[in-house]
């Protein structure tokens, strides 16, 4: 129940503003990206509304190839770095086959968003000129941490020994923005319940 949990708040912000307009989809919430994922794709014939999660945070333009560590880095397996905008490609190669693939119409880009689910994180990327950029990822449980130490579970102390208080809080959302990227932590009664690194907030370089 636990992991559900989590995965639902992974697709509303993932995929938040995304709208799909069809008559006879239903009202409510979307489903959890890990839920409906397969291994075979799946695509969308609705183009959403196009909204950027992060634009308000006023985050300035990625570059168009950026292969240097930028923002905060996730590494879920030694010599394997996970930044916002790095091509995506030679990541996928050394993490393997995913266990759950899906694709959408993208929200905060050009083109299909396509989300990677590794078990306990998902990678979700976007398209230009032919290549996938990394634009977010999501953690699912606790088996992963940040690489400075903070994973689903931990408090609000925790977070701020690891990261300081210069975030930006709403709604039990606190939102660090480093190079450009954010890094999120949604709390429930100062316990940490969802984690998020995210790039959807630069608008893409055309």
């Amino acid at each position: 129940m636990k992991k559900y949990y989590i995965a639902l708040l992974a697709a509303v912000l993932v995929l938040g503003g995304c709208q799909k307009a069809s008559d006879e989809t239903p009202s409510g919430p979307e489903p959890s990206a890990s839920a409906v994922a397969t291994t075979s794709a799946s695509t969308s014939t609705t183009a959403p509304e196009s909204t950027a999660p992060n634009e308000t945070l006023g985050i300035a333009d990625p570059s168009d190839s950026i292969t240097a560590p930028m923002g905060y880095v996730f590494t879920p397996q030694k010599d394997t770095e996970l930044f916002m905008h790095k091509e995506a490609a030679p990541v996928l190669e050394v993490l393997g086959e995913p266990l759950t693939y899906l694709e959408a119409p993208s929200c905060a880009f050009q083109g299909t968003d396509r989300i990677y689910g590794f078990g306990s994180y998902e990678i979700t990327t976007y398209e230009k000129d032919g290549k996938e950029y990394i634009y977010d990822i999501y953690f699912l449980d606790d088996s992963v941490t940040t690489d400075e130490g903070i994973y689903i579970g931990c408090t609000k102390e925790d977070m701020e020994a690891a990261y300081g208080t210069e975030y930006q809080e709403a709604a039990g959302s606190y939102t660090y923005i480093k190079d450009d990227m954010t890094l999120q932590f949604i709390m429930e009664q100062d316990t940490i319940v969802a984690i998020r690194y995210n790039g959807a907030g630069q608008t893409e370089t055309q």
